[in-house]
């Protein structure tokens, strides 16, 4: 419901529902609104993290690298929720400290993921043996999450987002080269 609605269309009334039962009964289990956005933050974690597991032994790892992106940003209705949802998330943070929580274990987990398999990179030479492994964690961090913003919030076309990453792992596998041009 939150990456369909957003989040400020999911009350408790809407999820019940939503879910086809009462209110009473999603007030047992919930005590409010809060307690349900951390339960879909979760499950749009967990998600992520199902798809990202699958991965793990790809091989070349600048391979696995790619799969892991695509795995995360919006190539399809779910992911496109999952990302919808996770903005509405991001917006809440500052409010809700249990939120932020979840969110920091998060990132700490995928940053953990990308340095794995930036080191298997680089140890089956599919990967410069240069980089900075933690420098790029971060940078891919960054590169996923605003790919994915721009595909949800901009219309951003898979083609594009494909061609972005592509253009990124392409700074992975050999020497990026700056021309400036001499007047």
């Amino acid at each position: 419901m939150v990456g369909e609605q957003g989040l400020d269309a999911v009350t408790m009334l809407s999820v019940a529902r939503g879910s086809g039962l009462s209110a009473g009964t999603i007030q047992h289990y919930f005590a409010n609104k809060s307690e349900l956005v951390r339960l879909a933050m979760s499950q749009t974690f967990e998600r992520t993290d199902t798809r990202l597991e699958g991965i793990a032994n790809t091989s070349p790892a600048i391979d696995a690298v790619r799969e892991m992106a695509y795995a995360i940003l919006p190539m399809d209705d779910e992911r496109r929720n999952d990302v919808s949802a996770w903005l509405g998330f991001v917006g809440r943070l500052g409010a809700d400290p249990a939120l932020l929580e979840m969110y920091q274990a998060y990132y700490a987990r995928a940053r953990e993921r990308w340095c794995a398999v930036l080191r298997e990179g680089v140890t089956d030479g599919s990967v410069r043996p240069d980089i900075d492994i933690a420098a790029e964690a971060d940078v891919l961090v960054g590169l996923t999450d605003g790919l994915a913003m721009q595909a949800v919030m901009e219309g951003l076309p898979v083609e594009r987002v494909e061609q972005a990453f592509e253009a990124y792992l392409s700074t992975l596998r050999e020497e990026p080269t700056v021309s400036i041009p001499v007047p």
